[in-house]
């Protein structure tokens, strides 16, 4: 057995409501701005909390120490909240908290599990996937504060990963309702769902770029079917470009503020680590190179600050 496989079996024997979303991947918009830092999910201390990190990869601060794992950070427009999701009495719940990591606030309850939720561009309102209606995942939408929560997506397939763009007036996300994982993109309010990738394999995570022309994905199943890589297309579906070709799997794009560079997870060293590249693919720079599992990377939109390409 490769390293990798023990890690991913390691993973698999958590408790079954915990393994299906701690390492599930997602990605989210970058709204435009200048890149802060990288916010990240890690088990490095024992149990999974939120991370952030200077985007050169150094500088490495905890935000969560919480008992219960917390996963999927994402960052608010503004780059001054994340929210996350936190496992509280066996169920995903959805929190956020300032970029310091404090005032943590729950904003989910009951017994469903809500996971991957996402700031809209002017941070009024969170999407996020929910299983409460009968345990069939589909997209939700809320206001900031933790009310309105209100059902988009209503096709008995799953229905995941939501993320809007940065005008606020799509939202992406990923469907397995023609039987494949594919990449959908529907209006703010859940209308005129449209499938964009269309395509054999999976196609799921979809980001979009800070200025909305263009949308990266992990696709995977092409060669070996556990992994992927990452790939990019234009807003419409068009100009589909692979990005890496790594044999080692390549998932959870997310891209800068600037639209210049994509972070990613990937396993090239067999352990699940963060990595940053141009956004033409070039130029892959290692950031994280711990033994525990780094992933879920999300940039940090600012005002001033610089594009470090060359550390």
């Amino acid at each position: 057995m490769t390293k990798k496989a023990a890690i991913v079996g390691a993973l698999a024997a958590s408790a079954a409501a915990a393994a299906a979303a701690v390492w599930g991947e997602s990605a989210r918009a970058s709204f435009p701005g200048e890149p802060g830092r990288i916010a990240f999910m890690s088990n490095r201390d024992g149990d999974l909390d939120i991370y952030t990190m200077q985007q050169n990869g150094k500088d490495v601060v905890q935000l969560t120490n919480d008992p219960a794992a917390d996963q999927f950070p994402s960052w608010s427009a503004d780059g001054s909240r994340l929210t996350f999701t936190r496992m509280v009495a066996g169920k995903l719940a959805i929190f956020v908290m300032n970029a310091d990591g404090s005032g943590q606030t729950q904003l989910t309850f009951g017994s469903a599990n809500d996971a991957f939720p996402t700031f809209s561009p002017d941070s009024s309102k969170i999407a996020f996937e929910s299983d409460r209606d009968g345990g069939n995942t589909d997209v939700y939408v809320m206001n900031a504060d933790g009310s309105g929560q209100t059902r988009l997506t209503t096709d008995p397939a799953l229905d995941r990963f939501p993320m809007f763009s940065p005008d606020g007036s799509k939202i992406a996300f990923t469907s397995r309702r023609d039987g494949n994982t594919e990449i959908y993109v529907m209006n703010a309010d859940g209308t005129d769902q449209m499938d964009l990738t269309n395509l054999p394999g999976g196609d799921s995570q979809p980001n979009w770029s800070p200025d909305g022309a263009r949308i990266a994905w992990r696709r995977s199943g092409l060669t070996v079917p556990e992994s992927g890589d990452i790939w990019v297309m234009n807003a419409d579906g068009s100009g589909k470009t692979q990005l890496t070709s790594d044999p080692a799997d390549e998932l959870r794009p997310a891209w800068s503020p600037s639209g210049a560079k994509l972070v990613f997870r990937s396993f090239r060293t067999n352990q699940g680590d963060i990595y940053r590249m141009k956004a033409d693919g070039t130029k892959v720079t290692q950031l994280t190179d711990d033994p525990a599992q780094d992933a879920y990377p999300d940039w940090q939109p600012l005002a001033g600050g610089s594009d470090e390409d060359d550390r």
